[in-house]
Parts: C-alpha cells; structure tokens; sequence
C-alpha cells in the first residue's frame, strides 16, 4: 500500500517542510543544490494550492484522479532523493571520520574525492531541476483542467468537512504525550501580560497530522477540566461566521440558550456578560479564517474573561495563527517512526499483536515508511 490520493496534501506538506529543511542547511546541501532545492520550494508551494481541490473532485473527475497521480509519482520521486543524499552523506562523513585516522591515504585520494563530489552535486542540481520541470507542467496541466471547484461548482456539491467534537478514545492515541504536556502546561501558566486576560494558542501543522486529535487530549485532562470554570468546543472550518460563532458559544455556556435575533451587538453583549469574570477555555477547531475584521467582531465578546482564559486554536496555516495572535504558536510535527507503527498494529492486529504474523510485519512496516508520520494516512 502507498499514500492515497486522499491524503496527497498531507503528504506534498510533509515534503515541502522536507524540501525547506534541506535548502536552509539541516541537511548539510552544498550551495549549488541549496539554491536550487529554494526554487523547488517555490514550485511546491504553488502546486499545494491545487492539491486539494483535486482531492475533492477525484471521484468525479477522471482528469483531476490522474494529474494527481502523476504528482504522487513526482513527490515520491523527490523524497527518494532526499533520502539518498542524506543517507549518502551520513556515509560519507562515517569514512570521512575513518579515513582522518590515515592521513596520507586522505592526501592521496583528496583529488579523487573532490572530483567525485563535484561530478555528485552536480548530478542532483540536474535531477532536483529535471523535478521542477514536471512540477511546472503538472501546474499548466492542472489549469487546462479547469479553474478550481469552488468557482466552477455549487457550493452544495462540495463535500464538507466532517465536524469535530471534544470527545475522544484516547486507548488508541499514540506518540503525543510529550506534545500534551507542553500544551497543558502553556495553558495552565499564568499570564504576565498586565492588558490581556484572553489569550490565543494557535496549534499550527499540516493535515492529517493530528492537531484535532491533540487538542481533545488536552481539553479531557483532568487537569485543564479543574483549572477552567468553562470549556467550549466549536468546529469552525471554511466558514468563519462570526454571528452563528457567537451564538454556538452562549449555547456552550448556557444551557437551554436559544435565539432567533439576527442582532451582533445584543448577542455579544449577551456572551460578554456569561464569560465576564470566568476563567475560561475555548477550542476553535480547524480555522481557516484569514480576514482580520472576521475574528475582531467575534473576539470582542470574548474578552470580558477573567485573567488566565485561553483560546485554542488548530489550523493548517501559519498565517492564520499570526493573525490571531497572543501566545507562541505550537507547531506540530511528524509522528515518529515507532509511533506510526505502534498506530498501524493497532488497527491491523487483534490486540495490537503482530508477533504472530512476521511476515505481515515486515509488510506494515513497509507501509509505515510511507506514511512520513502522518496518522490520518491510516
């Protein structure tokens, strides 16, 4: 089994964090190649805007389910050459330390090895380019395809993202306790800040990472449910509506609340006065919202809270936890490798218990390495 299309976005976000990661030197890339692994990044970046549109209409767009099969392959094709270089590197440096122990054999082949590396680098500046080139053509293709579903469909016909509550099984959550703790502990640290009572932490990491998933972990420890006097969850999605937002708020804090007043100001003096004094916790889940004048004309109710409220907020997108503002933005990252694992038994084995099945084993594994730390690819 490979990554589906279904997640192709998670996976191209996955790989464009790999690709900066690499042009800004964690990955020890000469010049040459660092420059040019900067222009791919620009190009991934262009074609993530598309992915996933195409996504949505692949079960009814034959055109849409083959571009997007061919830019898996071009994907695959780029991670494969991360992987070699690194690994050829980390080989390098090894008989780099062993041959530092005889120095006259490393006098005496040095030109050999210069020449090998140049000949090397040079070889992946063509192949990092050749991948440029059917990243651009895939992009051209894609507008030959049309113009993106959301100007060209009903918005009826677009699949809505499934909405999310705060309960969970946590029995089947791996590899994020450490991410839990830091969180709790954020949220359970007094504010020094003299003029906000209310502030926002924006959980920030591509989808299908898991920041929904780490966020119900929080909002159920015993600890946050002790420190908080009021706990609110609210799916938000695409459309950030500040009116049904505030309205789906009073109802979280007050039992029974309904209204049929289409009236902003007499809402959000309603919300004002029930979190006035009040220590508060609210989990805004999967914002996408990038208009300013949007999230003041709902913060503005909110905050009347009393000193230590905090706002959660997961999102995709870095500029959206900007926007929001207040706290440091967490950033989520990859599960590791044994966690994905230990993930992947779960569902695949009665019990979580693959030790019966070592051949199946070796196949999970193999599964697992595609994954790239992404638990929704499951």
């Amino acid at each position: 089994m490979v990554i589906g299309e279904a997640v192709l976005s998670a996976f191209m976000q996955a790989l464009f964090d790999k690709v900066i990661a690499a042009a800004i030197g964690e990955l020890k890339f000469p010049q040459d190649i660092a420059e040019e692994l900067q222009k791919l990044s620009s190009s991934l970046s262009t074609i993530q805007a598309h992915v996933e549109d195409a996504e949505a209409r692949q079960l009814k767009d034959r055109a849409a389910r083959s571009w997007l099969a061919k830019l898996k392959d071009v994907a695959y094709e780029m991670d494969d050459l991360l992987d070699e270089y690194a690994a050829e590197t980390l080989q390098s440096e090894l008989e780099g330390s062993s041959r530092s122990r005889h120095l006259s054999k490393v006098r005496s082949s040095f030109c050999c090895l210069w020449l090998n590396n140049c000949f090397s680098n040079h070889k992946i500046v063509q192949q990092i380019r050749k991948i440029e080139e059917k990243i651009d053509r895939l992009v051209k293709e894609r507008q030959l395809i049309g113009p993106d579903m959301s100007s060209t469909m009903d918005r009826e016909e677009i699949k809505e993202r499934p909405k999310t509550s705060s309960l969970i099984d946590g029995s089947s959550v791996f590899g994020r306790e450490e991410d839990k703790e830091n969180i709790v502990k954020m949220l359970l640290t007094p504010n020094n800040s003299n003029h906000a009572n209310v502030s926002v932490l924006p959980i920030v990491g591509m989808g299908g990472l898991g920041k929904t998933t780490l966020t119900q972990l929080v909002y159920n420890d015993p600890r946050v449910k002790e420190y908080f006097q009021l706990r609110v969850w609210l799916c938000v999605s695409e459309n950030f509506d500040e009116m049904k937002l505030t309205k789906e708020t009073i109802e979280s804090v007050a039992s029974g609340f309904s209204s049929v007043t289409t009236n902003m100001n007499l809402l959000q003096e309603d919300l004002s006065k029930k979190l006035e004094g009040k220590r508060f916790l609210l989990v805004l889940d999967d914002v996408w919202n990038e208009d300013p004048e949007k999230w003041d004309r709902y913060r503005c109710a909110l905050v009347s809270g009393s000193n230590g409220s905090r706002i959660v907020v997961t999102t995709r997108n870095k500029n959206v936890g900007k926007l929001m503002g207040g706290m440091t933005p967490y950033f989520l990252k990859q599960l590791s490798e044994n966690d994905c694992w230990n993930l992947f038994r779960s569902y695949a084995f009665a019990d979580g218990d693959s030790s019966l099945h070592p051949h199946l084993e070796i196949i999970g594994k193999e599964i697992v390495k595609k994954l790239k730390g992404l638990p929704l690819a499951l």
